[in-house]
């Protein structure tokens, strides 16, 4: 809901996170919306580069996206997207990776591990297996705890 992406500033007072996106967002599949790799491209941006608030804001729209989109609307774009994606799971910030993965496992199951991992690049060792780790989750019932920071 938009009320869960109000955030408090340092000086007490509620200010709206990424407002114009989570329009967006919500338009999602429909003719006046951006194409879905723009929203998921300009989402990962606010990710990786806003304040803590912003970006919880901005991964928990991330997730809703991923959630929702089909492979026609990502298929053509996937040499965009998921070396984005992956880049965010090198980032410093653990939530940006939290995120990172969680949106590669989404995007697993709308194009398959193996079209995903032929886009990845050399993923080995931890991260394989977290990500692995984190497509099953999804397979078993989603990754519903993310909605809920």
């Amino acid at each position: 809901s938009y009320e869960s992406d109000i955030a408090d500033d340092d000086t007490g007072h509620a200010s709206s996170v990424l407002s114009g996106t989570e329009h967006q967002v919500g338009k999602l599949g429909k003719l006046s919306a951006p194409p879905a790799h723009q929203i998921i491209l300009s989402l990962l941006d606010d990710v990786c580069e806003k304040n803590i608030s912003e970006s919880m804001a901005a991964a928990r729209c991330l997730v809703r996206v991923m959630e929702m989109v089909n492979r026609k609307q990502v298929e053509k774009h996937l040499k965009e997207i998921v070396p984005a994606l992956r880049q965010a799971y090198d980032h410093p910030q653990p939530r940006v990776r939290r995120c990172a993965v969680t949106c590669l496992a989404s995007l697993s199951g709308v194009v398959g591990y193996t079209v995903l991992c032929s886009y990845m690049g050399g993923i080995w060792g931890y991260k394989r297996r977290l990500l692995r780790l984190y497509i099953e989750r999804m397979k078993e019932g989603g990754l519903g705890e993310y909605r809920n920071m």
